[in-house]
C-alpha cells in the first residue's frame, strides 16, 4: 500500500520551509508548526508530518550558511513572478527572455527607479 504524498515541491530558507502540496497550496512549515489550516486545528499535519520523516526539518538554518536559498528554482519563478506583475503595473511591455535577463540582475539595494531604467534599457 502506498503511503500518501503531501509535499509536491519544496523551498528551505533560513528559518523556514515553502512547500508546494499537491493540491496546489503552498505554506511555510518551521521546526514545530505549519500555516495549513489542519495544524492550527489538530496541532499536527501531513505536511510537517512528511517534511519530519524526509529529514527537511533538520535543513532549517542550514540553507542560510550555503546560501541555497537564493539559486534555487523556486525562488528564481517566485523572482520572475514578481517581475512581471511590477512590469505589467509600470505598463512596460516585456520578453521572456527580457525576464530572464532582469532575475539576474535585479537586487536588494536596487531602487524602483534603478529597476525601471534597466528594464527600459532591455526593452528593445
Amino acid at each position: 500500500m502506498n503511503k500518501k504524498t503531501y509535499i509536491k515541491n519544496f523551498q528551505i530558507l533560513s528559518d523556514v520551509i515553502i512547500i508546494e502540496s499537491t493540491s496546489g497550496a503552498f505554506y511555510e512549515i518551521k521546526k514545530t508548526s505549519c500555516s495549513c489550516k489542519g495544524f492550527k486545528y489538530r496541532d499536527n499535519c501531513g505536511h510537517h508530518r512528511e517534511a519530519e520523516e524526509k529529514g527537511l526539518l533538520n535543513l532549517i538554518g542550514i540553507a542560510k550558511k550555503k546560501n541555497i536559498h537564493s539559486t534555487t528554482w523556486m525562488a528564481r519563478d517566485e523572482r520572475k513572478k514578481a517581475i512581471r506583475k511590477y512590469l505589467q503595473k509600470l505598463s512596460i511591455t516585456f520578453t521572456e527572455k527580457m525576464i530572464d535577463m532582469l532575475e539576474t540582475k535585479v537586487n536588494r539595494d536596487m531602487t524602483p527607479e534603478e529597476f525601471q531604467n534597466l528594464a527600459k534599457s532591455l526593452n528593445i
